[in-house]
C-alpha cells in the first residue's frame, strides 16, 4: 500500500514539474513577421501568457497574440491588433493546442528518434489541416542554468506523406521551456507568400530568458531597405487574395506569367512585352480555393500556391 502510495505521490510530483516547464508566469514570446521587403511587410508578433481558464474541466493557458509593423504594399500603413487568444495545456509530457473545438497536439517532448506526432491546424487557418512531425534526435541542454529537452524534426518536406506531411510548418528546433523557434503554433505552409516567423526572444517571470540575436530589440520594427538583406526575385501579394493579384520582380520581354486552378488548366496568362516591375492579375471572377502560379523568367521557373478568397 506504501509502495502504491508513494508511486501516485511520485507520478503527481513529475505532473506538476512537467506543467511547470511550459507556458510559465509571464511567458513572454517575441516572433520576427514579415519579410522586411518594401513590397511586403515586417514587424513582429508577441505572444503572451495572460491568464489560464478552464476548457471541458481542463486547466489551460490563455495566450494573446499581438501584431505589430509596417504594410509597405499599401505605402507604409501601420497595422496594430490582436489576433484571437491561443489555448494550450500541458499533461505529462505533451503539450496540447485547443483549435476548432477539440484539443490537437502541439509538441511532445519525451519522444524517441524517429517517433512522431500529428499536429491540428495552422495558425492562420486557411484550410491546412495538419502535419507529421518526425524527430531526427533529441538531447537535453542547460541554457541560463536550467536543463530542458531540445528536439530536431526531420526537415520540412525530406519525408514522404504522411511521415513528412504536407501542409503545415513546424520542423525547426524545438525546446521544452518556449517551443519551436520557427513559430509557437504550426504554420499554414500550403499559402507560400506568409513568410514563417522566427523567434526573436523568450522571457517569463521566473527570470529565464533566451534570445537569438536576429534583430536589434524583441519588438524592432524594420524601416528602410537598407536594413535588410532580402534578395527573393518575386513577391506576390495579397495572398489570401480576392478582387487582384500583385506579381512584382524584375520582368524582361518574354518572361510569362499563368495562373492554374487545382485541376491544372490555365484560366490566366500573361506575357511580358517590355521590361517592368509588376504584373496585375485580376481574380474577382474566380472560385474560393486553392490555384498555383507559374512564373517563368529567364532560365528560371518559380512556382508559387495563391489562395482566392471573396
Amino acid at each position: 500500500m506504501k509502495t502504491k502510495l508513494l508511486f501516485v505521490v511520485l507520478f503527481l510530483l513529475s505532473t506538476k514539474l512537467n506543467a511547470q516547464s511550459w507556458a510559465q508566469p509571464g511567458a513572454h514570446w517575441f516572433f520576427q513577421d514579415g519579410d522586411n521587403a518594401q513590397i511586403g511587410y515586417s514587424g513582429y508578433i508577441e505572444v503572451s501568457k495572460i491568464s489560464d481558464t478552464l476548457i471541458n474541466g481542463l486547466m489551460c493557458d490563455v495566450l494573446a497574440c499581438h501584431h505589430v509593423g509596417i504594410k509597405w504594399w499599401t505605402g507604409g500603413t501601420p497595422y496594430d491588433y490582436y489576433s484571437p487568444n491561443q489555448y494550450t495545456r500541458v499533461s505529462n509530457d505533451t503539450v496540447y493546442q485547443w483549435q476548432n473545438g477539440q484539443f490537437y497536439v502541439l509538441y511532445v517532448f519525451n519522444v524517441q528518434p524517429m517517433n512522431y506526432w500529428i499536429t491540428g491546424p495552422g495558425f492562420y487557418g486557411t484550410g491546412c489541416t495538419g502535419d507529421t512531425i518526425t524527430i531526427d534526435y533529441s538531447q537535453t541542454v542547460n541554457i541560463n542554468g536550467i536543463s530542458m529537452q531540445k528536439l530536431i524534426p526531420e526537415p520540412y518536406g525530406s519525408i514522404p506523406f504522411p511521415n513528412g506531411g504536407a501542409s503545415i510548418f513546424l520542423h525547426d528546433t524545438i525546446y521544452e521551456r518556449f517551443g519551436c523557434v520557427s513559430f509557437l503554433f504550426p504554420i499554414d505552409a500550403c499559402v507560400t507568400d506568409i513568410p514563417v516567423p522566427q523567434l526573436r526572444c523568450y522571457s517569463d517571470s521566473s527570470g529565464f530568458t533566451y534570445s537569438r540575436n536576429i534583430s536589434p530589440s524583441c519588438d524592432f520594427v524594420w524601416t528602410g531597405i537598407n536594413e535588410t538583406n532580402y534578395s527573393d526575385p518575386l513577391s506576390v501579394y495579397p495572398n489570401p487574395t480576392s478582387d487582384y493579384l500583385t506579381v512584382l520582380s524584375n520582368f524582361n520581354p518574354g518572361d510569362k506569367i499563368t495562373l492554374f486552378d487545382i485541376s491544372g488548366n490555365a484560366i490566366s496568362e500573361n506575357v511580358i512585352n517590355s521590361s517592368g516591375s509588376h504584373v496585375n492579375i485580376a481574380t474577382s471572377k474566380f472560385s474560393n480555393g486553392l490555384y498555383f502560379l507559374e512564373v517563368k523568367t529567364g532560365n528560371r521557373v518559380i512556382f508559387k500556391k495563391i489562395f482566392v478568397q471573396h
